[in-house]
């Protein structure tokens, strides 16, 4: 996805590794550590997308 849309892994946020999968919360969560890190800012356009099992998935974008 991140090559599709020209951007590298400096522009996203995987928890996986770390955290697993934490259902509905993995956007909020991801969200709110990014901003933590000051990975956004003002002004940005920010997609939080998920996948789940059973072939489940959403995504958004928002304005920061």
């Amino acid at each position: 996805m991140l090559e599709s849309l020209k951007l590298s892994e400096k522009n996203t946020f995987i928890s996986l590794k770390t955290k697993g999968h934490l259902g509905a919360t993995d956007t909020l969560f991801g969200l709110a550590k990014t901003i933590e890190l000051e990975k956004i800012k003002p002004g940005n356009l920010v997609v939080l997308a998920s996948s789940a099992a059973g072939f489940s998935w959403g995504a958004t974008v928002i304005k920061y």
